[in-house]
């Protein structure tokens, strides 16, 4: 239609089009009705949608989906002014039926429930929307839900998500302006590790509990810029039965041109860790490491480009490195036991 190529694809089971009025005050009424479809890469069992076009104005006045006993619903305006309003309801909807994110967080299944309400113009959005992921499971063992409150106003975004019992909770602040500036913090209260590492990547025969703060700021156009600071009272590891813990609190920092740590040390009855010192993305670095570390502990952490999908056995570190990369001073040792990749 118009020569424009949609990303839709399906059997259409209905279409009906009644056009009336003249050419410079066109109303029409559409419903449409497709099954085992696909719009904008997202598969769907059945779709439907109900839209008229009157006084300058396309209202939707029903659209609705449905995929594997999930559904969403969809209703609203929008003026040729750019003003618009909608409300949208999703309940059920297995969130791994989402096409996009079925390679994230693969470890977790559960529902989706949502509701969204949103107005205002294109320069000047406001929306408010809930978000409950609920009957969540972590490897197969019943976990609590987590809810995601999300705002827009006055170009400015806001989404809190928090687990049942608070244990977890994550703020992001994103004001939407050309630069894109961002606030985020990671705060947890004795946090299980596993179930937040895995949203990101598959974590297996590894858990532990953690408590403290992660905070970044920059802009999402400038990510290089961007900062972290991370602060942890507590770290509990079970690393293949090797349990560890830090002695002391967690601090480190990230910037756009150095990585400095001001304390890490894990301690445990076979397995430790310590560091101390920066390193300066212009070249320059002064670190100390002692250690002694599993390597199955370090594979989940390798690129896919390295080619390595698992390791085994010990490595001992002992060495201070300084100077630059194009004049690196390393003093120490680095010894492997029953090694293996």
């Amino acid at each position: 239609i118009g020569k424009q190529t949609l990303p839709v694809s399906g059997k259409l089971k209905q279409v009906n089009l009644h056009v009336r009025g003249a050419v410079d005050d066109l109303q029409a009424d559409a419903a449409v009705k497709i099954v085992n479809g696909s719009a904008w890469e997202q598969s769907f069992d059945d779709l439907t949608a109900l839209a008229k076009l009157a006084g300058n104005r396309v209202t939707l006045s029903s659209l609705k989906i449905k995929k594997n006993g999930g559904a969403v619903a969809l209703k609203g305006f929008y003026d040729f002014d750019q003003s618009f309003q909608a409300e949208m309801t999703v309940s059920k909807l297995n969130f791994h039926d989402i096409d996009r994110s079925k390679s994230i967080a693969v470890q977790y299944e559960g529902k989706m429930d949502m509701t969204l309400t949103a107005s205002g113009t294109a320069q000047q959005p406001q929306a408010q929307a809930k978000i409950v992921f609920n009957s969540l499971s972590y490897t197969g063992k019943p976990i609590e839900d987590v809810v995601c409150d999300i705002s827009l106003k006055n170009q400015d975004m806001r989404a809190i998500v928090t687990t049942f019992r608070k244990k977890l909770i994550v703020t992001f602040d994103l004001g939407l302006t050309p630069d894109l500036p961002y606030r985020a913090e990671l705060s947890m209260r004795q946090a299980a590790i596993e179930q937040i590492l895995s949203v990101v990547m598959e974590w297996k025969d590894m858990t532990g509990i953690i408590t403290g703060t992660i905070t970044s700021t920059g802009s999402l156009n400038r990510l290089r810029e961007a900062s972290a600071d991370v602060k942890l009272s507590e770290l509990r590891l079970d690393v293949y039965g090797q349990q560890l813990k830090n002695s002391r609190p967690i601090d480190f920092v990230v910037t756009e041109k150095n990585f400095t740590v001001n304390s890490l040390e894990m301690r445990g009855k076979e397995l430790g860790l310590f560091a101390q010192g920066f390193l300066n993305f212009q070249g320059d670095f002064n670190l100390d490491l002692d250690g002694i570390i599993d390597l199955r502990g370090v594979a989940p952490f390798l690129p896919d480009s390295a080619g390595i999908s698992s390791l085994a056995g010990r490595a001992q570190v002992i060495c201070s490195v300084h100077g630059t990369f194009a004049q690196p001073e390393i003093d120490g040792l680095l010894e492997f036991t029953d090694g293996a990749v």
